[in-house]
């Protein structure tokens, strides 16, 4: 029997006044495995740091968001949810990349 699996990927960041736009980068790919009967799923995300406002300031303050991730089943019943929270120096706010 295969199930699908629905994904849903959530991040919270206090957006700031940018002279460039800055956009949440987001990619899953699906993988089914029909020897386990497992659905994998793989999600990569780039947080653009300019996103961020600080939360504490100085020369030690920090920035910082959180990744959740809940997955559903097609009956919606919770099989995973889990968050992370990542914290960035204050210092790495202002770095440009290009």
């Amino acid at each position: 029997m295969k199930k699908t699996v629905l994904v849903s990927l959530a991040l919270l960041a206090v957006p700031v006044m940018s002279a460039r736009p800055q956009t949440l980068e987001l990619a899953a790919v699906r993988f089914y495995r029909t020897s386990g009967a497992q659905t994998l799923v793989d999600a990569f995300c780039q947080v653009p740091f300019g996103l961020l406002d600080p939360v504490t300031q100085g020369p030690g303050g920090i920035a910082a968001y959180r990744f959740a991730v809940t997955v559903h089943d097609t009956a919606g019943t919770e099989l995973l949810a889990q968050s992370w929270l990542q914290t960035v120096p204050v210092r790495m706010l202002a770095v440009s990349r290009g």
